[in-house]
């Protein structure tokens, strides 16, 4: 989902701009090192992992903390608190799709079924969805959070394929992570394809056709339905 057909990265930088541009703390530091710092909280601290906090906003409250501590106010609690509530706004009223997702999904769906396996909340993801308009090109949602498995468990894409109606060999996994999506859909027993967006992203191997875009559509669509008999959907007269 995120960074595959949801723009996070995109959508974080944004909001995460919008919020220098109104806090004088904040535009004391350069943007490209508030990022950095955003992105290294990001990752240590996710709700619901063990001794992290249970939720998203407390997640987002606690990297905001560190953030005021970071850059040296005085109120780190007060500005944390101000700051994570209009992070959140502006994220969300920045929300948008990875370029050229909606329309892939669009033609995959017109022969074959499509789902998303996410490690992330299930309520979160599905605002994504419908900020971005794909809801109507998906058949299944799976979530780390519902199914008490994360990627790159092999086990949460069996839910998938269970839910779908599909073996492993009749089905492909396209994901922009090689530790998560790509290890977890060979471990699977997935054919994978990578989205590999930025020419830092490490990983690559093992008979896995990488992609940089998902544009265009036609090439991008004929590439994912030959490395796998996809399922085809019943048509309805």
């Amino acid at each position: 989902m995120d960074d595959t057909l949801f723009d996070h990265t995109a959508t974080m930088a944004l909001a995460l701009s919008r919020l220098q541009h109104r806090e004088a703390p904040l535009r004391a530091v350069r943007f490209p090192s508030l990022l950095e710092r955003y992105r290294r909280y990001l990752d240590e601290i996710q709700p619901g992992r063990p001794g992290g906090p249970p939720t998203h906003d407390e997640a987002r409250l606690e990297r905001f903390r560190r953030i005021a501590t970071w850059v040296g106010v005085d109120d780190p609690e007060s500005d944390a608190l101000r700051w994570s509530s209009r992070y959140r706004r502006a994220y969300q009223r920045a929300r948008r799709p990875v370029p050229g997702a909606p329309e892939l999904l669009r033609r995959l769906h017109e022969t074959a079924r499509v789902g998303v396996v996410t490690n992330n909340h299930t309520r979160e993801q599905l605002g994504k969805i419908r900020a971005i308009g794909i809801g109507r090109w998906l058949d299944a949602l799976v979530t780390s959070e519902e199914t008490g498995l994360e990627k790159p468990d092999p086990g949460i894409f069996r839910v998938a394929l269970d839910r779908l109606g599909a073996s492993p060999e009749r089905a492909v996994m396209v994901g922009d992570s090689w530790p998560t999506d790509i290890v977890g859909a060979m471990r699977a027993g997935l054919p994978a394809v990578w989205l590999r967006r930025t020419a830092t992203a490490r990983g690559g191997g093992g008979g896995v056709r990488t992609i940089r875009s998902l544009e265009p559509t036609e090439e991008v669509a004929r590439l994912i339905l030959r490395r796998t008999g996809a399922p085809k959907r019943r048509r309805t007269e």
